[in-house]
């Protein structure tokens, strides 16, 4: 039997005037994942979520929740089965927090306030003042209540993290594995690759409007290695088992860049056997890393 997607994106393209800002984007998200949507500032991940929310029109392709076409005239009928926060969102700034969740328990009509007592736990919030009087992290806290409180199918959420300090994203990232774990779905974006790394099945990376990668978290778990630099004589091959970042000539020679994924015993060996190399640096290449070598680069692949 086939199973449903949740989400899927069908060659979704948005323009804004004659600007190309989605460019023939496809990707799915089954019940039960949790996927990260990883990006540069003005990749493309609001636009992706504005429009599977219904917020924007596509101006090519499809997008469906729970197996329905979302438009604008629409999407409000799949709105309760979504738990939605962003990193910047409007709130009703001249309720109390308590006056806010009391708003949202009415909406979902949520009687049982064990789920509220456990978020606020977690979350410490204040609640008792009003809520263009909260620092930015505040409201966060209670966006992020607000959107799990009805323990809803699907939760989206749009740089969740920001204006959190370390010990609440910390919080927040736990309470993203309790979710998956219990089967949740999670759609969440972000321009940290460490902040998703840990807790989404997927990792899917955007640039300038077009999806690039899709990325298991095996894969991601995998691609630790020594990012490699070397300044040579004459020009050299790298060893087997790298990935070359970069190279060119330069006065002194030449420099080569490139990730090493096996023995660092056999990389040592192979430097030593280098007769004409002249300097040379490694170090540890972690997932940022190799995020960050794909924007540099201009690549399609990551590592």
């Amino acid at each position: 039997m086939t199973i449903q997607p949740i989400l899927e994106i069908d060659a979704v393209s948005k323009y804004y005037g004659s600007f190309l800002a989605i460019s023939d984007v496809h990707f799915m998200v089954s019940k039960g994942e949790v996927v990260g949507l990883v990006g540069l500032n003005g990749a493309g991940k609001t636009t992706i979520i504005n429009m599977l929310l219904g917020f924007l029109h596509t101006s090519a392709g499809n997008i469906r929740l729970f197996g329905n076409i979302v438009k604008p005239e629409n999407a409000y009928r799949m709105h309760p089965k979504i738990g939605f926060a962003t990193g910047d969102m409007s709130l009703f700034a001249n309720f109390t927090g308590k006056e806010y969740i009391n708003f949202l328990k009415r909406a979902y009509k949520i009687k049982n306030d064990k789920r509220l007592d456990d978020l606020c736990k977690r979350f410490s919030p204040q609640l008792d003042k009003k809520i263009k009087n909260l620092s930015r992290g505040n409201k966060q806290k209670i966006a992020l209540i607000a959107a799990f409180l009805p323990n809803p199918e699907l939760v989206v959420l749009d740089e969740p993290s920001s204006g959190l300090d370390p010990l609440m994203q910390q919080k927040f990232l736990e309470l993203i594995n309790e979710e998956g774990a219990k089967g949740t779905t999670i759609f969440m974006s972000s321009h940290y690759l460490n902040e998703v790394a840990d807790v989404c099945s997927r990792v899917l990376f955007i640039r300038d409007g077009k999806l690039v990668k899709d990325v298991p978290r095996a894969e991601l778990e995998s691609s630790h290695g020594k990012s490699v630099h070397i300044t040579t004589r004459n020009l050299v091959k790298p060893p087997m088992k790298s990935t070359v970042i970069g190279h060119q000539k330069t006065t002194n020679g030449y420099e080569l860049s490139f990730i090493y994924k096996d023995s660092p015993i056999k990389l040592q060996q192979w430097l030593t056997s280098l007769p004409q190399l002249s300097d040379f640096t490694v170090e540890d290449h972690d997932i940022e890393s190799a995020f960050s070598d794909l924007y540099a680069k201009g690549k399609d692949e990551i590592i």
